[in-house]
């Protein structure tokens, strides 16, 4: 076999190796066994297949046609105890890779591997040029930047349509990623209103006061995905933070990878206040099974890599309506790696109201 090449989000060109002239190396992984798992296509009808290369797996040879050569190819494959991997389709394929625990469960020992990797080769099987490639590219780079982050402060802005009511909120935020934590001040409106919630902490209830009238009951413990909690927000508080904001637009664009008909925009000089911003978008004219949303904006800061806006879009109603905006969360004044502390996250904090 030729040497590998990865391909990763992110890489401005793809490196094709060819085995025996025939199959092409389109995705590979270190998996947790420290092996290289790859999965190849052949280069002439782009049938799929998932390899290993596990020492303690056996190998086995596998001939097909394709329909538009007819040409026959030879491969190695994987093969498990019982039997071996059968060749798959592109979409087949892309759909495996995006369901990753059906992926694993095709790989010796159901090995898992990283979720940049996974989404790199569904955009690689499915064509390098396909549409939400650089909105992922620009989400995992985002990512990146957040791994260097363990804790941060911000001024947090929501706009939501919950149920039929337009929520406008303003909000002072601390966020921790290990353990997870957040806490939260209202500015605007309920100012003095605040909210905690500490993974492993407090038996997994949110700890929250309101002011005037409500304050007469005191510090509520609630269930975050509760009613109670969810009167004036579409998630709950243990959705909060830019990293859960970020995760969730991945995820949502990676199940979206075989969805046909999305359209994009890209906007390298958008500006969120006075932060310049790259802005990818993705939308889709017509509902697809899946697709939640007629529009989505991720906005990137230019200088941290930072994703400090995201927007979801209702369907029109009507054909030509402006779309109506269902999700807005936008992070600014963020201050990395404040040094926060537990008692940031405690009702204990004199600084509090609790």
């Amino acid at each position: 076999m030729n040497r590998v090449s990865e391909y990763l989000i992110g890489s401005d060109s793809v490196e094709s190796n060819s085995i025996d002239g025939r199959y092409e190396v389109v995705g590979t992984w270190k998996c947790l066994g420290g092996n290289f798992c790859q999965v190849t296509a052949c280069l002439r009808c782009r049938m799929v297949n998932i390899q290993s290369g596990h020492s303690s797996v056996g190998s086995g040879t596998e001939s097909h046609s394709c329909s538009s050569t007819s040409h026959e190819g030879t491969k190695t494959m994987t093969s498990s105890i019982h039997s071996e991997t059968p060749a798959l389709t592109r979409r087949a394929a892309i759909g495996r890779l995006l369901a990753g625990g059906a992926m694993a469960a095709a790989l010796p020992g159901g090995l898992l591997f990283a979720e940049d990797e996974r989404i790199a080769t569904a955009i690689r099987i499915g064509g390098t040029a396909h549409p939400l490639a650089p909105g992922l590219r620009l989400a995992v780079e985002s990512r990146r930047a957040l791994d260097n982050v363990k804790d941060y402060s911000a001024s947090f802005f929501k706009q939501e349509l919950v149920g039929k009511t337009r929520v406008n909120h303003q909000l002072t935020l601390k966020v921790r990623e290990t353990p997870f934590s957040a806490y939260l001040r209202y500015e605007n409106p309920h100012k003095g209103r605040e909210a905690i919630f500490v993974t492993g902490e407090n038996k997994g209830k949110m700890l929250a006061h309101g002011t005037g009238i409500e304050a007469i009951v005191g510090t509520l413990e609630l269930d975050p995905s509760s009613d109670r909690a969810l009167e004036e927000s579409r998630y709950p508080i243990t959705n909060i933070g830019m990293r859960n904001l970020l995760e969730l637009t991945i995820a949502q664009w990676n199940s979206e990878l075989n969805v046909p008909d999305a359209k994009v925009r890209y906007f390298p000089n958008a500006k969120v206040g006075n932060v310049e911003c790259r802005v990818f978008e993705s939308s889709y004219d017509q509902k697809h099974k899946g697709v939640k949303f007629h529009m989505t904006r991720l906005y990137v800061d230019k200088a941290t890599a930072f994703p400090v806006r995201v927007e979801q879009f209702d369907f029109p109603a009507r054909t030509g309506e402006k779309p109506v905006i269902l999700e807005q969360y936008t992070y600014t004044n963020v201050k990395p790696n404040a040094g926060l502390k537990d008692i940031d996250f405690d009702v204990k904090n004199p600084n509090y109201e609790f």
